[in-house]
């Protein structure tokens, strides 16, 4: 693999992981602080 791609591809994973994980803590909080948040 060409050194631009590897580090294309680990850029990648990097994005994907941090959106995973913004997507667990928003699955992980209670529903009643997820309507306050959007209230605010």
């Amino acid at each position: 693999m060409a050194s631009s791609t590897l580090f294309f591809v680990i850029v990648g994973v990097g994005v994907a992981t941090a959106n995973l994980m913004k997507l667990v803590e928003w699955l992980d909080t209670p529903r009643s602080c997820r309507r306050a948040k959007h209230a605010a």
